[in-house]
C-alpha cells in the first residue's frame, strides 16, 4: 500500500488513538503526527476526513501541553468545515463553538474578531461552491 492509501491512513490513525487512549500521550501524538503526513498526501487540506484527523491531532497536542498549536489547528478545522460543509452543518457548528469557547477570554478579543472575519470569508466561499466536493 502507498503511504497515502486510505486503509493505511485509517490504520495509522487508529493506532495513534489506541496508544493515546492507553495513556501514552506523547507516543500517541508522535504516531498521529506520522499519520497526519500520510493524510496530507492522501487528502486535500479541506477534505472532511483531513479536517477530522486534524481535529483529533489537536486534541492529542493539547493533552501533551501544546495548547497554542492545538488551538491554531482547531481554528483551521472550524474555518475549513464552514467553507466545505457550510456554516449550518453540525460538524461546522461544533467546531465554531469549540473555538469560540477558548477565545472567549477578554484578552483574546482581537483573535475572536479575526476568527469571525475568517468565518465570514469561509461562509462566502461555501456559498459559491458547487454542491459536490470540488477537490
Amino acid at each position: 500500500l502507498s503511504k497515502a492509501h486510505p486503509q493505511l491512513i485509517a490504520i495509522m490513525i487508529t493506532k495513534a488513538r489506541v496508544i493515546h487512549d492507553l495513556g501514552k500521550l506523547a507516543e500517541g501524538e508522535r504516531a498521529m503526527s506520522e499519520a497526519m503526513e500520510s493524510v496530507a498526501h492522501g487528502y486535500h487540506i479541506l477534505h472532511p476526513y483531513h479536517l477530522e484527523a486534524k481535529r483529533r491531532h489537536a486534541g492529542m497536542l493539547s493533552d501533551i501541553g501544546r495548547v497554542e498549536l492545538a488551538q491554531h489547528k482547531l481554528k483551521e478545522v472550524a474555518i475549513g468545515r464552514v467553507e466545505v460543509l457550510g456554516p449550518e452543518h453540525p460538524f461546522s457548528r461544533a467546531s465554531v463553538i469549540e473555538v469560540r469557547a477558548f477565545l472567549s477570554d477578554d484578552a483574546r478579543e482581537q483573535e475572536l474578531r479575526d476568527f469571525d472575519a475568517d468565518l465570514t470569508r469561509a461562509t462566502k466561499k461555501f456559498s459559491m461552491r458547487t454542491p459536490i466536493f470540488d477537490f
